[in-house]
């Protein structure tokens, strides 16, 4: 008896049937293998995506916090500049009225011409 298998015609047939079966799953098992990978590149996509855009609105959170604190700051330093304005125009108020009113007055009474009166005994008066 010899030990090589006798392929018959059915056999034959049936081993071409299964090769093109084992040539089908192993196509369908890389199919499945690049979906696998194209999925997992597409899930880690998706987590550095989610990863930037917590980021940004973490960002977005501390700037709007800080424009908060700015504009509060602003708005105390607007009600210290109303105050300053107040008085540098109250200021300006009093400079004008010693200028255009106690000024005039000073300089008049100042460089008057002194008048001297002198009385004379015997009943004179001379004015000078």
């Amino acid at each position: 008896m010899s030990a090589e298998p006798v392929i018959t015609g059915y056999s034959a047939g049936r081993l071409d049937e299964l090769q093109r079966e084992n040539e089908a799953l192993r196509d369908q098992v890389r199919r499945l293998t690049v979906h696998t990978q194209v999925t997992r590149g597409a899930i880690m996509e998706a987590a550095q995506e989610r990863e930037v855009a917590e980021r940004m609105a973490h960002h977005v959170v501390v700037e709007e916090q800080a424009t908060r604190a700015a504009v509060a700051v602003q708005g105390n330093t607007l009600g210290f500049g109303v105050v300053l304005g107040i008085m540098n125009f109250f200021l300006t108020l009093l400079i004008a009225f010693g200028l255009f009113v106690w000024l005039p007055n000073e300089i008049a009474t100042r460089f008057r011409p002194a008048t001297t009166t002198t009385v004379i005994p015997g009943g004179g008066t001379v004015i000078r």
